[in-house]
């Protein structure tokens, strides 16, 4: 038998304390290894961002802030002011839209619309839709390195209007407009199309292709990214619109009578954890397939 430790007191504080602390330390190594080994599968993960990264694995995108929209009939009955065949509400044509808690939002028209004549009744209408949100506006310069990587400065980004115009130089007031990526029929080395992913700290990031599968930027290119920034869900099931400026110079809200077609609706939030990993194996295992 081993005689080295037997005259050992092994209730002596010193010793006592060295044996408390390996317990207390090989306790929190293996609590660590645990939670490291939970956060590397897409079913026990905790943390978002390696909810979001094991999603990726898969090729699942989780979905962002959507904005709510609304249609509206916008009326004009009076004769005064000179409305023609062809008068336009144009593209931003702003609405404030106040819920039934009083809490405002500003609603906005994303494309142009006519006014046309109903003849029986004598007045002008256009029927629109309107989205909720506002636009914001950032710039990027691609390094000499490509260490740098674009994080777009808000969280809540409606990606469906996000545009992205990539200028050769600083001095270049024209740009080339790149497109998302749809599927894989859109790649080519020289096709303009950009990916967006959501980054480990939550941000949007928007990132460019490696000459391969699409086009790859070069040193000094600016990226001029515009985008809308909404409040998701809190803005749907609203009634009442206002006009917030004019429209073609001559029209306030005096003039015009506005009708709900639908009310605002389809806002929401960005995915939840439990819905990406519900969603994200199910989408991997029908890959776009109709079965």
């Amino acid at each position: 038998a081993n005689q080295i430790f037997k005259d050992y007191n092994f209730e002596a504080p010193a010793l006592a304390s060295l044996m408390d602390a390996l317990a207390y330390v090989t306790h929190y190594h293996v609590r660590y290894s645990n939670f490291a080994l939970n956060e590397s599968f897409l079913d026990s993960a905790q943390l978002r961002h390696n909810i979001v990264s094991k999603a990726k694995d898969v090729a699942y995108i989780p979905y962002q802030y959507s904005a709510a929209r609304a249609k509206l009939r916008i009326k004009i009955s009076d004769n005064t002011l000179n409305i023609e065949e062809g008068t336009k509400i144009p593209e931003d044509t702003m609405f404030i839209a106040t819920s039934n808690y009083g809490v405002s939002y500003i609603f906005r028209t994303v494309d142009q619309f006519v006014f046309e004549k109903n003849t029986s009744e004598n007045y002008w209408f256009a029927d629109i839709e309107v989205v909720e949100g506002t636009w914001a506006e950032e710039s990027f310069t691609q390094d000499e390195y490509y260490t740098n990587r674009f994080y777009l400065l808000n969280d809540r980004v409606d990606t469906d209007f996000l545009s992205v115009i990539v200028f050769i130089n600083s001095t270049f007031t024209v740009g080339e407009e790149f497109i998302p990526v749809e599927n894989i029929e859109s790649f080519g080395p020289d096709i303009p199309i950009y990916f967006l992913q959501e980054a480990y700290n939550g941000k949007i990031e928007i990132y460019f292709g490696d000459g391969v599968l699409s086009k790859k930027l070069v040193p000094d290119n600016i990226i001029k990214v515009k985008y809308l920034v909404t409040n998701g869900g809190n803005a749907n099931n609203i009634i009442n619109f206002s006009l917030m400026n004019m429209i073609a110079d001559k029209i306030d809200a005096s003039s015009i009578e506005i009708e709900v077609i639908e009310q605002s609706h389809s806002g929401g939030d960005r995915e939840s954890n439990e819905s990406i990993r519900f969603n994200a194996n199910k989408f991997f295992q029908r890959q776009d397939r109709n079965v």
